[in-house]
């Protein structure tokens, strides 16, 4: 029993380790609804574009995305840079990390940033679509 005990707490530290922020590292990328590319595609991904990683399976991950769709993805196609998604309407990207900085521009939901860094509730991020390189801050309830 301890044995059985002692491999299932195994694998539950090995699956849950894989967990975590990815990002699409192609222009040309794919989710299907198996880890295999013979299957069908669930959607096409932009570059930049984040996922969220549950598990491996033979060379690919299973993923999930903003809008909580599941599939696959092939491992080649992603990187381990995290990306953040504009998820409201309209938001404020500031100078620095509260209210009282300046609004540098708007973004709209969407938008993909790349995670630069973390100050209590705010990410610095640059911008990567548009590719423009406009860094600034952004609060953590805004983005996926």
């Amino acid at each position: 029993m301890k044995t059985i005990l002692a491999i299932l707490f195994l694998l539950l530290v090995a699956s849950t380790s894989l967990a975590g922020y990815v990002s699409v590292a192609t222009t040309d990328a794919y989710v299907y609804d198996m880890p295999d590319e013979t299957s069908q595609v669930i959607l096409g991904v932009p570059q930049y574009y984040p996922l969220y990683v549950f598990a491996k399976a033979r060379g690919y991950y299973k993923v999930k995305d903003w809008y909580g769709n599941r599939g696959y993805i092939h491992n080649s196609d992603v990187s381990q840079k995290r990306t953040l998604i504009v998820k409201k309407f309209k938001v404020n990207f500031r100078r620095g990390p509260s209210r009282r900085y300046g609004v540098i521009r708007s973004l709209t939901k969407g938008q993909t940033l790349l995670y630069l860094a973390k100050k209590g509730y705010y990410y610095k991020a640059k911008l990567v679509d548009p590719p423009d390189d406009t860094v600034g801050w952004i609060h953590r309830s805004l983005v996926w």
